[in-house]
């Protein structure tokens, strides 16, 4: 919990050009990642920018909304469920 405080209070203290630099390399970084793995792979076609950047952004934020859904789904389901065949959806039977 100390290192997590230690980190809020950090980046409180970012600046503009901080900010600035930080979504830069957010950028920068996945699209690096990308030219290296067309290299290995060989292939000739790249993305367009604004393409990449969708990407990232649905791979970034669908991701983890996906896989909080697939494991929760299946655990309010059994959660739900009583007697081992009757469920309860939203306190509907």
């Amino acid at each position: 919990m100390h290192y997590l405080s230690k980190f809020i209070g950090q980046t409180r203290s970012l600046t503009v050009p901080d900010i600035g630099i930080m979504l830069i390399t957010t950028i920068l970084m996945p699209r690096n990642g990308e030219r290296v793995l067309s290299d290995i792979w060989r292939n000739r076609a790249n993305r367009r920018p604004l393409k990449s950047l969708l990407l990232y952004w649905a791979v970034l934020h669908l991701g983890p909304a996906s896989i909080g859904l697939g494991s929760g789904l299946p655990a309010y389901l059994f959660a739900a469920t009583t007697d081992w065949g009757e469920i309860q959806l939203f306190g509907l039977r």
